[in-house]
């Protein structure tokens, strides 16, 4: 009985023991257990989450100025719009090509000869076109021209230089085109030949018109038609002086 006795209090120590052992090892696990999560969870769940929140924040200033931009350039789209629209009615309005007549009748325009030119063995003059209208008209081709006096046309009308490029040219009110005439010497011809007559005018017919002008011109033709004593130009902008 002594022996049973003295052995039965050493189990129970034994185990007491082991089971302070096993639950100071199971504490000191948790214990760093817990601890490492805490900054596992706390520092990089931040950390996370402030990295996609700065991202998100930084995308969203773009798309703002984007979006306040496109309005702007709307606003900026529709006022040139606008403005085109402007222009062209004042386009219109100071009359540019697309608004003129295609071509400037004799009423529209009052014909006048410039200060002439010396060449050899001829003169050249300019055969002026302003335009008297209220508005812009065009004008185009080769005007007739002849020498005429009292007695009526004084030899052959004028030839066609068709060495020079024809235009269209439009005239806005008081703008003037003008066609180059060369005006060869009679006396270059014998005057059994040429049949010489002074003339008082240059009968005048601006392109593409039936209707002549005579204007001042005190020159010498031929009155036989086959010496060809004038060659015309086509008009050009400007006054040719």
């Amino acid at each position: 009985m002594t022996r049973r006795i003295s052995r039965n209090p050493l189990i129970p120590a034994a185990v007491t023991s082991f089971a302070i052992a096993t639950a100071a090892l199971l504490t000191a696990g948790c214990g760093p257990a817990s601890s490492s999560a805490t900054p596992g969870s706390g520092s990089p769940g931040a950390g996370g989450s402030g990295s996609a929140a700065p991202a998100i924040t930084t995308v969203s200033p773009p798309a703002s100025p984007s979006a306040a931009t496109a309005p702007s350039a709307s606003g900026s789209a529709a006022s040139g719009g606008a403005g085109s629209a402007g222009s062209g009615a004042g386009a219109s309005a100071s009359g540019t090509p697309d608004t003129a007549r295609s071509d400037c009748t004799g009423d529209d325009l009052k014909v006048t000869v410039g200060s002439g030119q010396g060449a050899a063995g001829s003169s050249i003059v300019p055969v002026v076109f302003t335009n008297t209208s209220g508005g812009p008209c065009g004008i185009q081709g080769f005007p007739g021209v002849s020498l005429v006096n009292s007695g009526g046309v004084i030899g052959a009308p004028a030839t066609r230089d068709s060495s020079r490029p024809v235009s269209i040219i439009t005239l806005a009110p008081g703008a003037k085109a003008s066609a180059l005439l060369k005006i060869a010497d009679a006396e270059n011809y014998p005057s059994s030949t040429c049949k010489t007559d002074t003339s008082s005018s240059l009968q005048v017919y601006p392109p593409n018109e039936t209707a002549s002008v005579d204007v001042p011109y005190k020159g010498t033709g031929c009155r036989n038609k086959s010496v060809k004593l004038l060659q015309v130009q086509p008009v050009v902008p400007g006054s040719g002086s």
